[in-house]
């Protein structure tokens, strides 16, 4: 639980069948305690359904992960196929000083069916990712707030920040419920 990167491998699930839900708290704020890279990380379900945190979006090494996450806490929430599916992106959303990133389902979804959320819990519900912000704690930078869209065939996801000062990547899960 230190360092940019940390996993856990929970019992194997279907792809394609489970979403994250994930919570942290770290050890000791230390001498920078407005670096907002620190605080906040992004949750992710591997293809193969282990589940994977990561901060400071690829940024620097200190202050971002200069200290130690004192618990990690997550769901992966499995949905029969009966029930739901779930998409989320082969890699994660972007912004590199761009307020917004969007994601192509490549079909439509029925939006009064689809819930849409990232994995991170913060101050700000399910709607955190990680970023690279080191020399502030603006929240802005570091979470977002999902809309879906109808453009043509297909339904376009966009995740939009309060702010686009440094960089962020976001993971979404985008669980449709079946009829």
């Amino acid at each position: 639980k230190s360092g940019a990167t940390w996993a856990g491998t929970p019992p194997a699930a279907q792809p394609g069948s489970h979403a994250l839900l994930s919570t942290h708290r770290i050890a000791n704020a230390g001498s920078s305690t407005n670096a907002i890279c620190r605080h906040r990380v992004r949750g992710d379900v591997t293809s193969a359904g282990a589940i994977a945190f990561s901060r400071s979006a690829g940024g620097p090494s200190n202050p971002c992960v200069d200290v130690r996450m004192a618990e990690s806490i997550w769901y992966r929430l499995t949905f029969p196929a009966a029930l739901a599916t779930v998409s989320t992106p082969s890699s994660p959303l972007q912004t590199n000083a761009v307020a917004a990133q969007t994601w192509n389902l490549g079909r439509l979804v029925p939006h009064h069916r689809s819930w849409s959320f990232f994995a991170g819990q913060g101050p700000s519900g399910q709607s955190s990712g990680e970023t690279d912000r080191s020399g502030g704690d603006d929240l802005g930078c570091a979470v977002a707030r999902l809309t879906l869209a109808d453009v043509g065939p297909a339904t376009i996801v966009t995740a939009t920040r309060g702010t686009a000062v440094a960089k962020a990547f976001f993971s979404p899960f985008l669980v449709v419920l079946a009829e």
